[in-house]
């Protein structure tokens, strides 16, 4: 009972008790056949994309953005810093917030980066809900912003803005 062992370990177990012409690829299309395989097999599979480094041609026209807390809490509430950076000239801004919520975010985005730095081309962010709220998709739609995010538990993805958090956590 070989019990759908993939191709390669099939293979390596065929060739040590016998031998016929195309073994190879009569093992490689009943796999590929298997109902069972496929469906189990699919699982594990994740989307292979090519990755991409994260450029900007002009300063203030692309940020990365992210929280970063709890810190300890101010005397008007706040325990969070919302994070902006720049990916251009690595200008970083930060503003405490009481929490990590969507329309923290959108306010901050409209009140401090947009009103000094005109609307961005691009936003990325980590997959965190206030970053793919409705809420912030919408705006982002609305102002014609590029909203792009890393994929999960990859914080690489997102390394400008994560570097100036441990920058900030170690001041």
């Amino acid at each position: 009972s070989l019990s759908h062992l993939g191709i390669k370990k099939t293979l390596g177990l065929l060739r040590n008790q016998c031998y016929w012409p195309n073994m190879e690829e009569n093992v490689k299309t009943w796999i590929q056949d298997c109902d069972k395989c496929c469906i189990n097999k699919s699982k594990n599979k994740l989307a292979r994309t090519e990755l991409n480094h994260i450029v900007s041609g002009q300063p203030f026209t692309f940020w990365e953005v992210d929280f970063t807390g709890p810190l300890p809490q101010t005397p008007e509430g706040n325990k969070y810093l919302v994070v902006f950076i720049d990916v251009f000239t690595k200008w970083v801004e930060a503003f405490p917030v009481q929490n990590i919520s969507a329309s923290n975010t959108a306010d901050i985005l409209i009140k401090k980066i947009i009103s000094r730095f005109g609307i961005p081309l691009q936003i990325h962010s980590d997959q965190g809900t206030q970053f793919e709220s409705e809420l912030f998709q919408h705006l982002c739609k609305f102002l014609d912003i590029k909203k792009t995010h890393t994929t999960p538990y990859h914080p690489m993805g997102n390394g400008h803005v994560e570097r100036a958090n441990k920058t900030i956590k170690e001041a």
